[in-house]
């Protein structure tokens, strides 16, 4: 059994800043603006046309965050894929400090709104792209707080003692199986680590047949208050992957858990959704 094609299910989206090829002016401003907004679709189409907004993103985790950003305390991701290359995404970031920001030596076109940093890059392969539309577009949403936020729904698993909440993310995936909305969180303890996954949409059930197909049957059926789910544990060398995936309504549920199993985050996530 190829546990690959579980994996790559639960998809990752690497909330990370890479600083390439665009110069542009620091630019500061004294605003007064509280919470984080990001450009919604409608707002994307006006001012780009074709641009198509595929995720957000949260990363709130002190550790994770300082290692990219020293003194923030967390930073927010939107993806925007080009009209012209399923290869090209800008990436609008925002950072929060609790402090005084603590501004990097960047070449990246970004611009100061109190205690956040924005700024904007490509990713992938690309022709030149006008980030400075991008940027004045974020900009301009945050200082009029019109767009829209990162919300966990209340059927994710909070941060606990021993699992901290690293990243939340919303992604719309497009598969053979159908179109779904993803949403995502990363949690990670000091001996293992858990992905959770809730795809939604109308073909929930088309996914989870196939889900369950990929696992050659080898995989251990059961229902939960009458909503059906599987499990299947995949060993190697050096550790063990536990998998719980079930479907309710027109969501399916995964959990892959690494180092222990978290059949308990399941349970919480399936009765809630």
């Amino acid at each position: 059994m190829d546990s690959k094609k579980i994996a790559l299910i639960i998809v990752v989206v690497v909330l990370a800043v890479v600083a390439i090829y665009f110069v542009a002016r620091n630019m500061n401003v004294v605003a007064t603006t509280q919470g984080v907004y990001l450009p919604t679709q409608d707002q994307l189409s006006q001012a780009s046309p074709g641009w198509k907004l595929i995720s957000l993103g949260e990363v709130n985790d002190t550790f994770v965050v300082q290692q990219t950003f020293p003194g923030a305390d967390s930073y927010y991701q939107e993806y925007i894929l080009s009209p012209t290359s399923n290869q090209t995404a800008v990436a609008i970031t925002v950072v929060h400090y609790p402090g005084s920001p603590q501004v990097p030596n960047l070449s990246l076109p970004h611009y100061l709104i109190n205690h956040y940093l924005i700024l904007v890059n490509v990713t992938g392969n690309s022709s030149p792209v006008d980030l400075a539309k991008f940027l004045n577009l974020e900009v301009q949403v945050m200082m009029g707080r019109n767009g829209t936020q990162v919300k966990i729904p209340p059927y994710m698993y909070p941060s606990s003692k021993g699992l901290n909440l690293v990243q939340y993310y919303v992604l719309n995936v497009t598969s053979p199986e159908g179109n779904f909305t993803q949403y995502s969180e990363y949690l990670l303890g000091n001996s293992s680590s858990v992905n959770v996954a809730v795809l939604t949409g109308q073909d929930a059930t088309q996914l989870y047949n196939y889900l369950y197909g990929t696992t050659g049957h080898l995989a251990i059926n059961g229902t939960l208050s009458g909503y059906r789910y599987f499990n299947l544990t995949v060993n190697s060398t050096f550790s063990s992957i536990y998998y719980n995936v079930g479907l309710k309504g027109n969501n399916v549920v995964l959990v892959q858990a690494q180092g222990q199993p978290a059949f308990n985050i399941f349970q919480y996530v399936m009765e809630r959704v």
